[in-house]
């Protein structure tokens, strides 16, 4: 997920090196219990062969699968079959995680995971990543040059012009989108860096939303985009990111994720523009029902179902209450527009 999720992510990695599922925590009883029974977090979501399919930050992109939103969720496995190589080479408990993976189709037999990695040359910073698979499960095996890293670093086509050399970047989500009458594969992610001296006066983070057109043909062997990236909206003085794109008929919708993820007010935005390049500057707070009740409603995904013919919502909350000790679980919900404005309708409770 997100830059700063190094601690969920090993709860993660643990769960995964076990192979056990982790129960929901037992003192979860003031929030609403997940449609999850073990942590995920920075789901990306799926709809293939009849199910839901659900990427989420862990060792080598963790999977879980379901018939319904809510459930019953079944961890799979991991997605990817090695580390790509530009990054940290990894453990499932040493440099375990792959950060905020999302997998879509891009032609019959042919799916595209899209990831954040640590690269091998850096304690912290990150590139996003893509990998291929002829099956929605995977294995998806990772290219061998990332899709976008500052100075486009190890190849990569994207070299983000304009971004800060310490910016990491993460949370990318691909998308089919159809501009001015042309359907593309549309990739959204977040850069981010540090400003000032941690805990001293003034320290901040500066972030962007940035965007990039890949080409569908791409291999494993050989990744490439249209044009550049750019940045669609710039957050000088806090975090936003998590970006994900929805488009009904001319209307784009991009959600993203506001505040400090360890924290019960991380929360979901949106803003709405008639061309995904050009967006307003305020966003606006997404609308959650009453009896919600979950420690935080970021880190969405925004998925339409063709099962239910409608669009359905999943985020990530702590169960157990803020700070990083306590890990994220998958809630899942309703969402509908109004009059254009996207408002969740209603929260799911877990299926068994």
């Amino acid at each position: 997920m997100k830059l700063r999720r190094t601690a969920a992510a090993l709860a993660l990695g643990a769960a995964a090196a076990t192979g056990v599922a982790v129960a929901t925590p037992a003192h979860a009883a003031s929030y609403r219990p997940p449609v999850s029974t073990f942590p995920v977090g920075d789901p990306g979501i799926m709809w293939d062969s009849g199910q839901f399919v659900n990427f989420y930050t862990g060792w080598r992109a963790k999977v879980a699968t379901a018939p319904y939103a809510n459930g019953p969720w079944k961890q799979v496995s991991h997605a990817m079959n090695a580390d790509p190589v530009w990054s940290k080479q990894s453990t499932s408990t040493s440099h375990p995680a792959v950060w905020a993976p999302s997998a879509i189709k891009v032609a019959t037999g042919k799916y595209m995971l899209t990831y954040a990695a640590q690269r091998k040359d850096s304690s912290y910073l990150r590139c996003i990543g893509v990998a291929f698979a002829s099956k929605p499960l995977g294995p998806y095996t990772p290219a061998t040059t990332p899709l976008s890293c500052i100075n486009g670093r190890y190849g990569a086509p994207d070299v983000m012009s304009g971004a800060a050399s310490n910016d990491s970047v993460i949370d990318a989500t691909p998308r089919f989108l159809t501009v001015n009458g042309s359907r593309g594969l549309y990739v959204t992610y977040k850069t981010q860096h540090s400003v000032g001296t941690k805990g001293q006066p003034g320290f901040h983070y500066y972030s962007t939303i940035r965007m990039v057109r890949v080409q569908t043909a791409s291999t494993a062997s050989s990744v490439k985009i249209w044009g550049s990236s750019h940045i669609l909206t710039t957050r000088p003085d806090n975090i936003e990111e998590n970006p994900v794109m929805v488009q009904r008929g001319n209307t784009f919708t991009l959600f993203t994720s506001l505040g400090g993820y360890t924290l019960c007010t991380y929360h979901t935005e949106y803003r709405n523009s008639t061309h995904p390049w050009s967006w307003p500057t305020t966003s606006h707070r997404l609308s959650f029902p009453s009896n919600t009740n979950t420690c935080g409603t970021g880190d969405a995904d925004v998925y339409y179902s063709p099962q239910a013919k409608a669009y359905r919502i999943f985020w990530s909350g702590r169960p157990g209450g803020a700070g990083k000790t306590n890990p994220f679980y998958l809630y899942s919900g309703e969402l509908g527009f109004f009059s254009g404005v996207p408002k969740v309708t209603g929260v799911d409770a877990r299926k068994s």
